[in-house]
């Protein structure tokens, strides 16, 4: 990156930012659905995390997608959400059998974000690859894992934002 200017993502960068206000006549509804797919066995707090910021950015409705085993941490630690126990795979990831349980609410969702704490690549990433199609309505985040499955030039109908790794918060 030599030659290119370099941004430093701190505090008060961001706090230059500033979240939108929510419409004072504004429901739950009008704020919109995000669906959080995120976590795993070994990381339940990445999903945690991810909810609690969707929610701080506005989300009127949140909902997790978590592999099973991460459950009993979601429920607890974010009692508003609704959180979807997905089937879960021997590597951890989730099973695409879950997508059962998404598909009624995936063209309904606002926006996606997929990848935080998950581990199993080979099942994460074929569900998130089965899933994106399904979220045509969704402004969608891809962070970690979730990454890989736009890596191959696979392409889809709506723009996929990537998010940066921590290692990569410079630019």
């Amino acid at each position: 990156m030599s030659g290119q200017a370099c941004i430093t993502v701190d505090e008060v960068l961001l706090r230059g930012w500033p979240l939108p206000e929510a419409a004072k006549d504004g429901d739950k509804e009008r704020r919109g659905r995000v669906l959080v797919l995120a976590g795993s066995r070994e990381m339940p707090g990445a999903a945690a995390l991810a909810g609690i910021a969707a929610l701080r950015a506005g989300a009127g409705k949140l909902v997790i997608a978590t592999p099973e085993s991460a459950v009993p941490t979601l429920v607890a630690a974010l009692p508003e959400a609704r959180v979807i126990a997905l089937p879960e795979e021997a590597d951890g990831g989730p099973a695409l059998a879950g997508l059962e349980a998404l598909q009624a609410i995936a063209g309904a969702t606002a926006a996606l974000v997929a990848g935080p704490g998950m581990i199993g690549e080979a099942s994460t990433l074929a569900f998130v690859r089965a899933l994106l199609p399904l979220c045509t309505e969704a402004t969608v985040v891809l962070d970690a894992l979730a990454m890989d499955a736009v890596r191959a030039g696979t392409r889809f109908a709506q723009p996929v934002i990537l998010t940066p790794t921590p290692a990569r918060w410079r630019t």
